[in-house]
This record gives C-alpha cells, structure tokens and sequence, in this order.
C-alpha cells in the first residue's frame, strides 16, 4: 500500500479554503484508490494517514505486508503502529538534529543497560530531560568530557556539552533506518515515484482535483471519492475490456436487415 497527500483549492466568493487530499493506493500494478479522504489545510498530513490504512485494511479485509509513504510519514507514531502491525513501513525519515558540519543526532548509540547515549567516541551522555507529551527525552555530555575530546570540532560548537534529543521509540526507528539501504526500501521509493505519483497528477490534470468546485467538508469529501472512484474504473475496464469499440464504417457487430426481394425487382 502506498500513501499521498497533495494539496487542494476551492474558491467561495473569492476567498480560496485550502484542503488535503490523502489517498490509499494498492500496491500492484492496478494502481487502485483503495481510499480517499480530504482534510482542511491547516491540519497535518500525517494523523489520517493511520486512519486510511485501517479503513482500507478492514473494509476490504486486505493483509498488506508492506506501507510505503513521503517523509510526511516518517514519524515514530506511524513507524510504531505500523510495525506493530507486522507490517513492514518504508518511509524516509528525518534526519533529526543535524546541523551543517556537525554530527547528527543518529551519530549517537543508544545503551539501554546504562540507560545513557554514546557519542563517536563512546563517552557516555547522561539523561538532562524527558517529556512524555513530545516522547523525547534529551542527553546531555558534561563540558568537562566534551573540552578535551579530539571530536569536539565536528560534534558541537557550545561551550556546554554536546546536547542529543531521541524519541522513546528510536529503537523502531534505527530498525526502520536500518532497512533503507536495502533493496525492498529502494524498489518500494521508486514503485512510489513512478506509480503513485503519475496517479495524482492525473487526478488532478484529467479529473479536476486540482480544485475541488464544491463547498463544505463533506460535500468535497464525496468529490474527492467520486474522482478516485473514476479513476479505479478507467483502469477495471482496462484491465477487463471496453466492450465494443465503434469501426469507421459504423459499430461492429451491428447486422443489417436484408434486402426486400420484391421491392428490389423491377416492376
């Protein structure tokens, strides 16, 4: 399964009401919209995105085994609930506390024994902080460590000790960095460049979802699943067949009724 988010307008009396429209694509070369669901643009993209993977998981009773999605999804809270699915998320991350010149924050291990972070240089980084509302908790190295170091030029520019911030659930994450140097990671990327992308585009070129001509969420809304359901039956009848096809001498198949003998001989 793959996930997209574009943007949307929609004019009312001159004012333009921006929306998102987030789409659940099949995985397979039908390239189906399993689901669709336009949000307001000031909220986030990333929240529906769990929502359209459940929806399309038990409407259509599907066991997907793969999710792939933009960085939009690469949050510990979509990683999380979709690994803890058993489903396998390809998404990109960010790179969290990286600075020009200096050490990421992904430079630094986790040691769960000694419940501290090491650097590069294996000196350990004591807990400073944690808050549960963000689920990040904030290591600190003491600035007598850090003075001396023969790292201290690449790794921080202050006068304290180098400061590193890790989600509570960076282990899921590192496992999900780990995997994108793969080639499942590199194929699912592409699949998403080259098959879902070119459905949006066509969304909105050929079925006006560039903007949207109704007003209120709702009403958009079921725009938006009457365009993807357009599109899910261009490419079914692709797949099984147009019918007849008319030929440049009028519709084929068409028997004409036979001449009147009668009529046709000469009086």
């Amino acid at each position: 399964m793959f996930t997209s988010s574009h943007p949307n307008r929609s004019r009312t009396d001159g004012a333009r009401l921006g929306r998102h429209d987030q789409d659940m694509v099949d995985g397979g070369k039908g390239r189906i919209v399993l689901a669709a669901l336009v949000t307001p643009a000031e909220a986030r993209d990333n929240p529906p995105a769990l929502d359209l993977l459940w929806r399309a998981r038990f409407r259509g009773k599907l066991h997907p085994h793969q999710v792939a999605g933009d960085r939009k999804d690469g949050t510990a809270e979509h990683v999380v609930a979709i690994e803890g699915q058993r489903i396998r998320a390809d998404v990109p991350l960010p790179e969290a506390g990286r600075r020009p010149g200096l050490f990421a924050d992904t430079a630094f291990t986790d040691d769960a024994v000694a419940d501290v972070s090491r650097c590069p240089r294996e000196q350990a980084q004591r807990v400073l902080s944690q808050c549960e509302r963000t689920r990040r908790r904030v290591y600190e190295a003491s600035a007598s460590a850090c003075r001396p170091c023969a790292l201290k030029a690449p790794c921080t520019a202050s006068r304290r000790g180098r400061r590193v911030g890790r989600d509570l659930d960076e282990n899921d994450l590192d496992r999900v960095r780990g995997d994108h140097a793969t080639e499942p990671y590199a194929k699912a990327m592409l699949t998403h460049t080259v098959w879902v992308k070119p459905l949006v585009a066509e969304a909105k070129d050929w079925h006006g979802l560039r903007r949207f001509r109704r007003r209120g969420l709702p009403t958009v809304n079921g725009e938006a699943l009457l365009i993807a359901a357009g599109q899910n039956r261009t490419r079914l009848l692709r797949r099984w067949g147009w019918g007849r096809r008319p030929s440049p001498n009028g519709a084929a198949g068409v028997v004409l009724p036979a001449a009147n003998p009668a009529a046709a001989s000469p009086g």
